[in-house]
């Protein structure tokens, strides 16, 4: 088997010439942002920063696909564990999955920037 050498009871293929050995590794996280959620809390809240992305999933890496305004009312479902990309690496944090006051727009919305920090109930 040309390129190919047997190692242990591995077999291991050596890089073919048509492979380009200066392709970028993909490094971005490999985490579906599909997360369940249901209506388990009856609490709200109101949004304390300028303004907050309503994601997909609780990670910043998740896709925002609209904004709450300062001080609009979040009604709570419930809360997960995710993670947030910062200036000082990945920190765990906690997600509330709601919607905003007056609209059917529902997403996940990072607790560090509710009022009172997000759902009581998890998903």
């Amino acid at each position: 088997m040309a390129g190919a050498a047997l190692l242990g009871s591995g077999l291991v293929l050596a890089p073919s010439a048509s492979a380009s050995a200066s392709a970028p590794a993909d490094v971005s996280p490999k985490v579906a942002c599909d997360f369940y959620h249901h209506n388990a809390d009856a609490g709200s809240g109101t949004v304390t920063a300028d303004s907050l992305a309503r994601r997909e999933g609780p990670y910043t890496y998740c896709d925002a696909y609209g904004y709450a305004a300062h001080g609009a009312k979040i009604y709570y479902w419930c809360y997960d564990t995710g993670s947030s990309v910062t200036s000082n690496g990945l920190t765990m944090d906690t997600w509330t999955y709601g919607r905003i006051s007056g609209t059917s727009q529902e997403g996940w919305f990072s607790d560090v920037y509710l009022s009172n920090h997000g759902a009581t109930h998890p998903c």
